[in-house]
């Protein structure tokens, strides 16, 4: 009995603080399939998303982060999840994706803009992600190790098994990311040099059309959109 209570799958979701707003999916669920919301704003109500209120004393920042790097005593009960940024919509069951992947331990989309956490430390910087003391710590930390040819996926939708290899990775991705900079985009690939898992690429990119999920935009977009102009220009004149 204990094991067929284990083996649930659970798709979930995390909003801290007022910075994303909650995307209601209008399609059927799946009876195998629990649907989470873990947030920490009381004002937060669904009619598809089982809602999880957290403790508010914590850092909403690295709350958030924690149920996104490592999820796995809040949701024990399961042996497959699969995360969600909170401004991604679901369009579709996601049922597929955990069939699709059967034969694996973490899946997800490729990134977008390719290339390795490096870039993405620059990017990060553009965005206003990181400092300028933030970023130039870390290249000169990682720049020596080779990130070539490393799975190179974007975190904001994770299929993963919850076994023992993938939370040894979590648990690397974790402490990475809590010596900083505070971006665990920046940190998985020297998780996986430390711990490779079994892992594969979705058979799609958030820049490509799909019928499970559609990107949105963060409550602070524009100003966030301003600050990357602002970024780059610094980034140019000091970088070249």
């Amino acid at each position: 009995m204990k094991e067929i209570e284990k083996n649930k799958k659970v798709v979930f979701t995390v909003i801290t603080r007022n910075y994303d707003r909650n995307y209601e999916p209008d399609f059927k669920k799946s009876s195998e399939i629990d649907y989470l919301l873990f947030t920490d704003n009381k004002s937060i109500k669904s009619k598809f998303w089982k809602v999880k209120y957290l403790n508010k004393s914590q850092n909403p920042i690295l709350m958030n982060r924690e149920l996104k790097i490592y999820p796995f005593k809040i949701l024990e009960d399961y042996d497959q999840s699969i995360y969600v940024d909170g401004h991604i919509k679901l369009l579709n069951c996601l049922m597929p994706i955990f069939k699709e992947n059967l034969n694996y331990d973490w899946a997800g989309p490729k990134h977008r803009f390719g290339n390795n956490v490096i870039d993405e430390a620059f990017r990060c910087f553009d965005a206003s992600k990181i400092s300028f003391s933030e970023l130039k710590d870390f290249v000169l930390t990682n720049i020596d190790l080779d990130f070539n040819n490393l799975p190179f996926p974007e975190c904001g939708l994770i299929f993963r098994k919850h076994n023992d290899e993938v939370k040894d990775f979590s648990r690397i991705w974790r402490e990475l990311f809590t010596i900083g900079p505070y971006r665990d985009q920046m940190h998985w690939q020297k998780a996986y040099l430390k711990k490779k898992i079994n892992f594969s690429y979705l058979n799609f990119s958030f820049s490509d059309e799909n019928s499970f999920v559609k990107i949105g935009k963060h409550k602070s977009f524009k100003y966030d959109y301003l600050m990357k102009k602002v970024k780059m220009l610094i980034r140019k004149k000091v970088f070249g």
